[in-house]
Formats: C-alpha cells, sequence, structure tokens
C-alpha cells in the first residue's frame, strides 16, 4: 500500500494544529492514511532485514508514535510531522 500525498497532509495539518481534540476526532484518518501503510512498509521490509541479521527485532512495535511524551516536550509541539521505525 503507498503512501498518499493525503498522508503527508495529513501529518502536517496534525503537527500544525497541535491539537489532541483535532487527532482524536481524525484518527480514523491517520489510521487508514499513514499508520496501516507505514505498519505494510515495515512489514515489507521484514524479510530482508531478517536477511541481514536474523535476530534482530523487527515488529511493528518498532514504529515510533505519531505524539510525543508530554513529559519531556517542554514547548514544542506535541505531535509530530512525520513517523518513523527502529530496527
Amino acid at each position: 500500500m503507498p503512501f498518499s500525498s493525503e498522508a503527508l497532509d495529513f501529518l502536517f495539518e496534525n503537527w500544525s494544529r497541535n491539537d489532541r481534540n483535532w487527532y482524536h476526532e481524525n484518527k480514523s484518518r491517520f489510521k487508514s492514511l499513514v499508520q496501516e501503510p507505514f505498519i505494510q512498509f515495515v512489514r515489507d521490509l521484514q524479510p530482508t532485514m531478517l536477511e541481514i541479521d536474523p535476530v534482530m527485532d523487527v515488529s511493528e512495535k518498532r514504529i515510533a508514535r505519531v505524539y510525543r511524551d508530554a513529559r519531556i516536550i517542554g514547548n514544542g509541539p506535541f505531535f509530530r510531522d512525520h513517523i518513523w521505525c527502529t530496527f
């Protein structure tokens, strides 16, 4: 499932609004536009990553959240304009 320009637009809007209520009202859009395609991307990478290192943790649990830890953000935005994964 490819990423769409709508996914990038959603991430930017989520970051620029920086509003939990807006995020919760649009969470289904986040899931369909950003989260599900990214999970599929990670799944598609898993066989290749395991060829590199068979004991590597390649689970979807390694995908970062779109929001930051409120305890440590200071004055910065609560929401991010990107999503990533670490293996």
